[in-house]
Formats: C-alpha cells, structure tokens, sequence
C-alpha cells in the first residue's frame, strides 16, 4: 500500500451540523485556533502537539479548547474531531476535562468512542452522548447562532445583534462569555463549514467560497489555514 505524501491529509471525513470528524494520515499544518473544542485521538504511537508557548503535548489522546493555538507535529493515523463550542455534547466533555488549555481526553469519552469506526458513525455516536442535557447558554445568543449558522459574512453579526434586539458590542461580549471564542470566528467556522458541504457536492473551490459567504477564493483560502492550520488544496481531495 502506497504511503500517502506527507504533506497531504488522506482518509475518511464527516461533516454535520455542529460535528466534523476525520480518520487518517494528518498532514502538514501550521499553527492555528479553532472556534471549536478538539479532540486529538491516535490510532497508534503517541500525538505530538506544540501549544503557542512551543511547550509540545505528547499523549494519545489529547483535548484542545476553543481558541487555543496550536499545530499537530505527528503525522500517524488518528482521529480528530471539532466540536462546536456551545453544544451540549462540548460543554458535557469539557465539563470532564481540567481547566488546562491541553490536556488528555477523559477516558470516560474515549470510552464511548470506537475510533475505528468511519467518521459518520463517530459523529453518530457523539451526538447520541448527552441526549437529556441542555448546554446552558443565553438565548438571545442561541437567537443570533441559529441566524449567524447560514449568513452571508457581510454585516452577519451587526444583522444578528438587531435580531436579538442587542448592541453589537453586547452580543459580541455575551458570545465570547458564553463560547470561549469570538463570535467572529464561529461565524468564520459556519462559512468554512458550508464552503466544504458545496466541495463535497461537487462545487470547484471558486464557487465553494461564494457559497460559504467569502468575498473569494483567496478570502476562505486565507480563514481556513487560519482557523485550521491547512490550505484547500491539501484536503479538498478528502470531499469528493
């Protein structure tokens, strides 16, 4: 069997709405943060992950919080799963996890997970986690997600707030309270998120970041390596 290139990401994606999930061969990426909780899982020897400070994290299983920069340096099989941050199934596991920016995944979740499974099936698994738990955040903000999930980029947040019949600012501080990030990278996760479902659907990447929102190519080239740490050109083969 042919090894994949190094630089390349190869293997199996899922992408849901509030879930992505991926199994196989990580490739380059540089340092980023994402506007989801992550979970790390190696299928064998242990992730090696630098944190901002260069500290590097070894385990094989290890959490990442929303907004916390960091690049994934091992290249072996694993299972990385973004989370977003304000569900109940991220507010579940980071209710198990200490309050360290990294650290190991709690075996309670690892548990639960069969991370040989396909993607679809772990995202199937995490969503049936915490069925009879509510994640507590303020309604006016769930208000502006669930407008904020499918808006065009342009005036998204300044259109959300006057639905929520807030200030901009308020709904921008009761975001970063309630999700961790700023509301301005969920929103960047959402357009990220619809730009890959219109590449998995057979769009080219030009008409992919006109669908998610971007302004062009160039606009969601840039948000993705630095929301993900990679270029489309080193994934976009995974969603065909």
């Amino acid at each position: 069997m042919k090894k994949p290139k190094p630089n390349l990401w190869s293997g199996d994606v899922c992408i849901s709405e509030g879930i992505m999930a991926f199994i196989g061969h990580a490739g380059d990426n540089s340092p980023h943060s994402h506007a989801t909780l992550q979970l790390a899982i190696s299928h064998t020897e242990p992730l090696l992950l630098k944190d901002s400070s260069g500290r590097v994290h070894r385990s094989k299983e290890l959490y990442v919080r929303p907004g916390i920069k960091h690049a994934l340096l091992s290249s072996s099989k694993v299972t990385l799963i973004l989370i977003e941050p304000q569900s109940s199934i991220a507010r579940h596991i980071l209710s198990l996890c200490p309050t360290n920016p990294i650290g190991d995944v709690p075996a309670e979740i690892i548990t639960n997970l069969n991370i040989n499974n396909k993607a679809v099936e772990i995202v199937s698994t995490l969503k049936k986690l915490v069925v009879t738990k509510q994640a507590d955040v303020d309604p006016r903000l769930s208000q502006a997600l669930l407008y904020l999930r499918h808006a065009p980029l342009k005036n998204a947040i300044r259109n959300a707030a006057e639905i929520c019949q807030l200030s901009e600012s308020r709904l921008r501080a009761i975001a970063t309270q309630n999700l961790e990030i700023p509301l301005s990278k969920w929103v960047l996760w959402c357009a990220i998120a619809r730009a890959s479902k219109a590449i998995a659907e057979g769009e080219s990447l030009a008409e992919a970041a006109v669908t998610g929102g971007f302004s062009d190519q160039a606009h969601y080239t840039r948000t993705l390596h630095k929301l993900m740490g990679i270029t489309p050109g080193k994934t976009t083969h995974l969603l065909k």
